[in-house]
């Protein structure tokens, strides 16, 4: 049986523009001894309008680099371009580069 355990380990108002607020939340899998086995990152991002996103990126990236690339997507506008089957994309340092450029 798997547990998880969640703990806040970022949270900012005003991130990017436009007054949203970032937080991250860390997921540590734990095995029945309760020692970590897999630790995961999620972000979730607050419009100013109170509108709340998951910011769809890799929950193994480190968390500089999933601020950063936060950072960028808030800047973007949150874009949440949907694959064929209705899918949020999946964010990378790579599309978020390519989505600046187009």
């Amino acid at each position: 049986m798997k547990t998880e355990a969640v703990k806040n380990i970022f949270n900012s108002e005003n991130y990017g523009l436009e007054d949203h607020t970032l937080w991250v939340d860390k997921i540590s899998e734990l095995d029945p001894d309760g020692n970590v086995m897999v630790t995961k990152l999620i972000a979730y991002v607050v419009d100013p309008i109170g509108n709340a996103m998951v910011f769809n990126y890799s929950p193994y990236a480190p968390l500089s680099e999933l601020l950063n690339s936060a950072k960028v997507w808030i800047q973007c506008g949150c874009p949440s371009d949907c694959d064929a089957s209705g899918f949020p994309r999946k964010w990378d340092e790579a599309s978020l580069h390519a989505w600046v450029a187009g």
